[in-house]
């Protein structure tokens, strides 16, 4: 690893120790203090911020949920060999770095292979059984297609979502499209569903994915998050209003920043897979089966900039 990750990945393990002593110190209101926390956690936003970082006893009272969740199996952060620590330094690097060292196409193979690896994992684990439903938010959810075609999954939810910067974090819809709807779809009896995320940050986009899958009446307990980084505020969201579902990260970070975005991260994960992607990509989707007709011309629209962002 480069040693801007080495340092930045050391130092969150060494505030991460440090939070669980001041935990400690103040157990005996834990569970009053986490209810407290989760009924605030996205609304204190104040006329000149968008977003209000945890303190060190909140964060400390998430560590000790991602526990509960991790004993409970319902969060698998899934520790990759060393091949795919090399592969998660490639995603981070320029976001560590502050320099742009990794080419579009060196960060999109990273994260196929870690992509495939987390969605193996799933597979293997009795998650993506003959008949799920994978939901893609875009544009950053469309990474996983490739991996989510090996898998065997044909039936995709297809979710233009995007973050509304001036509310609080929401995530506004712009195109939702049901598998039915998609070419070569078959989805009348889903067996399972999957919401991919590759950066599940305040979770409101997987939450979203959830409610869709639902409404296709697939059960709490078939549907499985998987993601390439996760944040504990974003998976204790899911987790605490869906205690059904089961999450899958590959790597397990430490915090959201005051711009909601994952701290140490690897940035907007979305603008690196999708830079220097364009028409001939999208129409590779459309004819594996993973884009209808209209939703590849939405698609290219979002890609071009005719759809706002």
């Amino acid at each position: 690893m480069t040693n801007e990750v080495v340092q930045a990945l050391a130092k969150m393990a060494t505030r991460r120790n440090n939070r669980s002593y001041d935990l400690d110190s103040q157990s005996s209101t834990r569970q009053e203090d986490i209810d407290a926390l989760r009924a605030e956690m996205f609304t204190r936003c104040g006329p000149a911020e968008k977003f209000h970082p945890l303190s060190t006893h909140e964060l400390a009272l998430l560590e000790s949920e991602m526990n509960r969740y991790v004993l409970n199996r319902k969060l698998r952060a899934v520790l990759c060999g060393i091949a795919h620590r090399e592969d998660y330094d490639l995603l981070r690097r320029n976001h560590l770095s502050g320099e742009k060292t990794v080419p579009a196409s060196s960060f999109r193979g990273a994260a196929h292979r870690i992509i495939q690896r987390l969605m193996t994992i799933a597979s293997n684990d009795g998650k993506i059984p003959r008949g799920t439903v994978a939901v893609l938010p875009w544009r950053a959810g469309l990474a996983f297609a490739h991996a989510a075609k090996i898998a065997n999954i044909r039936d995709f939810y297809h979710l233009g979502a995007r973050r509304d910067e001036e509310r609080k974090l929401e995530t506004l819809i712009y195109f939702d499209e049901a598998p039915s709807k998609s070419e070569g779809g078959n989805a009348s009896r889903p067996a399972a569903g999957v919401v991919t995320d590759p950066m599940l940050a305040t979770g409101n986009t997987a939450i979203v994915g959830i409610e869709r899958l639902k409404r296709l009446g697939i059960p709490e307990e078939k549907i499985t998050v998987i993601a390439v980084i996760s944040a504990p505020e974003g998976v204790d969201h899911i987790l605490n209003k869906f205690p059904g579902v089961t999450i899958y990260a590959g790597n397990h970070d430490e915090r959201l920043n005051d711009r909601g975005y994952i701290e140490p991260g690897l940035g907007d994960f979305g603008d690196l897979y999708f830079d220097g992607l364009g028409e001939e990509d999208v129409e590779k989707w459309r004819i594996a089966g993973v884009l209808s007709r209209n939703a590849a011309r939405v698609l290219m629209a979002r890609m071009t900039n005719v759809i706002s962002a």
